[in-house]
């Protein structure tokens, strides 16, 4: 008799998965208003397995995941230079190997995903990687970002094993994600 009738209300949802509740969180990433290379990859790489979860798990897509992939490869895109790196932002001064290995990594994963990629973009990028190691090398700046751009590397069939042998012995000054990076570049270089 205390409970009102006009007030309050309770909504449950059954599922046979933890995605009952992933509509909406799909409309924000579509929608995601920000655009540097790293948050353009970051929203791009969740939107890639949608298509195959929505048959599986009888997922309602947004009308517009399609074009909104397509326009998240367009835009990575349209950070890389001419050398094939890709900076933070379109207009930035320069590129930057981690930030080219995350784009090559978002966009090779669209590739896989037979989302149309550019090969030339991804030779390019690969061949700016393959050649900023050295120098990255030289400056001491190497040991930070290398499993991820090796791993990267091995990942589009462009492996390292020798710079890859070199961070494995060295790996104890490793953090364990980086060490489980390198882990995955071994094996895929075959070092």
């Amino acid at each position: 008799a205390a409970i009102r009738d006009d007030a309050g209300g309770m909504t449950v949802s059954l599922s046979s998965t933890a995605l009952v509740g992933l509509g909406g969180g799909l409309e924000s990433l579509i929608d995601y208003p920000y655009g540097c290379t790293e948050q353009l990859v970051s929203r791009l790489i969740p939107m890639l397995p949608l298509r195959g979860m929505a048959d599986d798990y009888k997922l309602s897509l947004p009308k517009d995941l399609d074009r909104a992939v397509a326009k998240g490869v367009a835009d990575i895109l349209s950070h890389q230079r001419g050398d094939g790196s890709f900076g933070i932002w379109a207009e930035s001064p320069e590129g930057s190997p981690w930030v080219t290995a995350y784009a090559l990594w978002g966009l090779s994963t669209a590739k896989r995903a037979q989302v149309a990629v550019p090969q030339p973009a991804l030779d390019s990028a690969t061949r700016y990687l393959r050649e900023a190691l050295p120098r990255m090398e030289q400056d001491g700046n190497l040991f930070a970002s290398s499993p991820f751009i090796l791993d990267v590397l091995a990942e589009n069939g462009s492996p390292d094993p020798g710079r890859v042998s070199t961070v494995f012995e060295k790996r104890q000054k490793l953090p364990l994600f980086s060490q489980a990076m390198l882990l995955h570049a071994m094996v895929l270089s075959k070092s």
